[in-house]
């Protein structure tokens, strides 16, 4: 498991896909508001590929990860 702390070591796939590819996840995200935004509460509860995010970078979905 990753060190949430530290976003240079290697993210795994679900986590990379969720923070530059998944298009449920990405634009909500760079926007920061609207009705998918919103979504994104509620399917991080469901998605996978959401919950590798949250579990590798330490941050909500909805949240981009601390710059280091």
């Amino acid at each position: 498991m990753a060190d949430p702390g530290n976003t240079n070591a290697k993210a795994p796939w679900g986590a990379e896909f969720c923070l530059n590819k998944c298009p449920t996840c990405k634009y909500p995200r760079k926007k920061g508001k609207g009705l998918l935004y919103k979504w994104l509460r509620i399917e991080a509860k469901i998605c996978p590929m959401c919950k590798s995010y949250e579990k590798h970078y330490g941050v909500p979905v909805w949240e981009y990860p601390a710059e280091s």
